[in-house]
């Protein structure tokens, strides 16, 4: 009998092999919207890299570090985040999308509305580097009493 777990893995290998690069970031965003951690994490690669301008402290690549670097702490200190885009610039396996992202902070309860801009690099269906450009300076702001 084969191993049920393999028969997921080329399952999924499959299906992402036959996402177009814009509808695996589609995906990504959905998942962030849904709080779908293993969604999340099911469209990264295990050598992920996430480069962020938020001080997260990223020192190392896979999925457990996105996690545990950043969207566990999102989770954490903001009631609400929210990205939502409305450009995608594409350009063979690289998309860049440019939209707003909406977050409530949990202490302050201070609304920051702030563009940003995702570059996202897809290998085989699953996200193999993001970079996030976004204005702190509004982020900052929230998180003051």
């Amino acid at each position: 009998m084969a191993d049920p777990q393999a028969m997921v893995d080329e399952v999924m290998a499959k299906e992402n092999a036959m996402m177009t690069p814009v509808d695996t970031v589609r995906n990504s965003y959905a998942a962030i919207a849904a709080g779908d951690t293993g969604k999340m994490v099911s469209l990264m690669t295990p050598e992920i890299e996430w480069i962020s301008v938020v001080a997260f402290n990223i020192k190392d690549r896979g999925p457990e570090e996105v996690m545990k670097k950043v969207f566990v702490p999102l989770m954490q200190e903001w009631d609400s985040f929210s990205p939502d885009p409305s450009e995608f610039l594409i350009d063979g396996s690289t998309v860049v999308s440019l939209g707003r992202f909406a977050c409530v902070h949990r202490a302050t309860h201070k609304r920051a509305d702030v563009a940003y801009a995702h570059v996202w690099d897809i290998q085989d269906g699953k996200i193999k580097r993001h970079r996030q450009y976004i204005d702190t300076l509004a982020l900052e702001q929230a998180r003051r009493p």
